[in-house]
């Protein structure tokens, strides 16, 4: 768990909100240090796939490994939902090693499946993976979090948030 510093208010733990990068003509992703070094720490090899055909996720890949063997004996409808993911998740994914520049290699169909190529991304880190959205899936991500903000913030004013 991210651990804050009272002495000097150092914060350690995952980057924190959207941050804007490229993915260049070759298909590779410039990722902002703050992603770079929090996913290096996990291990060196990244998995990089979609779930939903919107999104990317790259995972470190011993997370990614433990998050599969949640499913290990996996049985009936639960079976059924993890087998429909991982079919797309292995479809579009694959693995793929952190350069020197902080890039990692977005998988062909992924890329080109989800218009990533040459263009510009919106990055987070979320639930143990770092999120890439291109522009168009950033836009209908912010016009549904704005159409219902204030009931939002009224579920999350009752839920304690201030």
């Amino acid at each position: 768990m991210a651990e804050t510093d009272p002495k000097v208010g150092a914060y350690d733990g995952p980057p924190q909100g959207y941050h804007p990068a490229k993915v260049d003509e070759k298909g590779r992703l410039k990722l902002p240090v703050k992603f770079s070094e929090y996913l290096q720490r996990e291990g060196s090899t990244a998995f990089i796939t979609t779930f939903d055909e919107a999104s990317a996720r790259i995972y470190a890949m011993p997370v990614w490994m433990a998050e599969v063997a949640k499913f290990e004996n996996a049985q009936g409808e639960e079976y059924d939902a993890f087998e429909g993911v991982n079919t797309l998740a292995q479809y579009y994914g694959d693995t793929s090693g952190i350069d020197n520049q902080d890039r990692v290699l977005m998988p062909t169909n992924l890329r080109r499946g989800l218009k990533m190529e040459g263009t510009t991304v919106q990055v987070r880190w979320v639930r143990g993976h770092i999120e890439v959205l291109s522009d168009e899936a950033m836009a209908v991500k912010l016009a549904a979090a704005r159409a219902n903000r204030e009931g939002n913030a009224r579920a999350l004013d009752r839920l304690g948030m201030r």
